[in-house]
Parts: structure tokens; sequence; C-alpha cells
């Protein structure tokens, strides 16, 4: 019966010491709250300043007619085999500078759009957090990701795409235009003959006609790869305070309370070890 009324009015003191001590305890609260909210708010602003802001997708596919052309030729993967040389010239620092030379407003820098940096000496692949392209691949078909800050870059990446398409093409067109002419002069020598090469002149022909109806959607402006309008820029940093939660503020105040309830327990301590000794 003693033990549990001893029991009972220390239990009493503990509450009568907290009370005695509450603005210890909230002012503890208050101060760690005010840090842990300073703290993570820096860190959300830290987080927006080293993440790109937006991003954006440019999708593209090879052009039906120009996949057509290079069957004439009896190339494999087609598709594949134009996805990579436009890929290729893409990232030509010399195709890069033709562009800029004709869009002299452009914001864009070559280094920031080389998928190769220089890192003390050594020429490195950069990650793909740290370009402002990257070729990418789905289900639904091939697609250019922008991550950066401006969004006049996303328009210009766009431009530059359309203008590496077009020199693309031209390379295609130049090349249709040897392998016409070559065919012509094949199909020339082979005017004098009949039955024994009456196989190779049709199949000549057909790749001639071929051809020349690729040249014609060329001219009607077909290019190798058809590029899409941007899709609509998504806000990285929309919810660049997602860190200040309800939850992570409340581990502050807790920690403050913690804190504040300790301190006054060695503060009570310290007054009754004076009152005893005086």
């Amino acid at each position: 019966m003693n033990q549990t009324k001893n029991e009972d009015i220390d239990f009493i003191e503990f509450f009568i010491l907290l009370w005695q001590g509450k603005w210890i305890i909230l002012s503890s609260i208050i101060v760690f709250g005010l840090v842990g909210g300073f703290y993570l708010f820096n860190k959300s602003v830290q987080n927006k300043n080293e993440l790109p802001e937006y991003r954006s997708e440019i999708t593209y596919s090879v052009n039906t007619s120009h996949a057509i052309f290079f069957e004439t030729l009896k190339h494999s993967d087609i598709e594949k085999k134009i996805i990579s040389n436009f890929r290729e010239l893409f990232y030509q620092e010399d195709i890069f500078s033709e562009w800029k030379s004709l869009n002299g407003q452009s914001e864009i820098m070559f280094e920031e759009f080389s998928i190769i940096k220089d890192f003390n000496g050594i020429f490195v692949k950069k990650n793909e957090d740290d370009r402002l392209t990257t070729f990418k691949f789905k289900e639904d078909g091939n697609y250019i990701l922008v991550n950066t800050n401006k969004l006049s870059k996303i328009n210009e990446l766009y431009d530059y795409s359309n203008y590496v398409s077009d020199f693309l093409t031209s390379k295609y067109e130049s090349l249709a235009i040897k392998r016409y002419e070559k065919i012509s002069n094949i199909l020339n020598g082979l005017s004098g003959y009949s039955n024994d090469y009456n196989f190779n002149i049709s199949t000549f022909i057909n790749e001639q006609i071929a051809i020349d109806t690729y040249l014609d959607d060329v001219e009607n402006g077909d290019r190798a790869i058809d590029i899409q309008n941007p899709t609509q820029p998504e806000n990285l940093n929309f919810s660049q305070y997602e860190n200040i939660s309800i939850l992570k503020i409340a581990v502050f105040l807790i920690l403050g309370s913690i804190i504040g309830v300790f301190i006054t327990f060695i503060r009570s301590a310290i007054i009754k070890r004076k009152d005893i000794t005086f």
C-alpha cells in the first residue's frame, strides 16, 4: 500500500516538475521546430537548384518512304539503321555548329549538349542526369528526353532535331540520285540484250521506279525522320517543398520536447543539490 502511494506521489511530482519547466520545454520545442523547418526548406531549395526544372519529350519516327528506299538497297534492320544515323548526326559538333550559326540567338551550348565531357583531361560519358538530351525508347515509339532549366531550350532542340532530319534527308537524297544514275547506266548497257538479261532488266527497272518515287516524296517535303512537337513541359520542382512534410516537422518538435524535458530535470537536480548544500 505504501509502495503504491509513493508511486502516486512520484507520478504527481513528475507532472509538477514538467509544469514548472513548461516554458523551458515550450521554448525548446519552438527552437527545434524553427531549426527543423529552416533545414528542410534549405534542403528543398538546394534540390531545386541541382535538378533540371523542366522535362519534355520530342517523339520521332522513321518516314515510311525512306524505309522503302532502303529496302531497295537490300539493307537489314532498316529502321534501326536510319535512327542510328540520325543519332550520330545529332551529336556531331560540326552539324550543331552549322545550326548554331543559323540560330545566333540560341542559348544552347555544345558543352551541355554533348554526351561526352572532359574529366581532368579524360573524356568520359556523361550521366543521363547531366545531359541536356537523351535518346529513349518506349512501347509507343522513340523520343528525345529533354531536361533543362529554360523552357526556350526545348523549342530550340525541336528546331535542331528538324535541322538534323533535313541534313540526313539530303544525304539519303544524294545517295538515291547516285544509285538512280548508276542503274540508268546499267540499263543503257543492257539495252542491246534481250532474253538472258530480262530478269536483271526488270529488277533494275523496279528499283529505279522505287527510287524515282522516293525522290518525288523528298521533293514534296518528306523527311528521313518525322519530328513531333515537344510534349507539354513537366515542372520537376512543382512539389519542391515536399521535404517539408508535417511528419518531418513533427520529428523535430518531438526532439525539442525531449531536450526540453531533459533540461528541466537537469535544472531541477541542480536546484535541489544547491538546497541540500546550503
